[in-house]
């Protein structure tokens, strides 16, 4: 949903915190799996080779 400028040094810690979140609507109730694929600007995977990605998810109740 996103495009973000990252660092090329390999080995730097990066952090990023949305200020204006985008929420999308869902069609279910309940979530059993979610997977989540990390691709460059181009479309091609990025590979990952080591380390650690955390990923935090906010879901919210739409407003009536």
């Amino acid at each position: 949903l996103r495009t973000l400028p990252m660092s090329s040094d390999k080995d730097a810690i990066v952090s990023r915190e949305f200020i204006n979140k985008m929420f999308l609507p869902l069609n279910r109730n309940m979530i059993d799996r979610i997977d989540i694929s990390i691709h460059d600007d181009v479309g091609d995977l990025l590979p990952f080779h080591g380390g650690v990605t955390l990923v935090t998810l906010e879901f919210r109740p739409v407003n009536s």
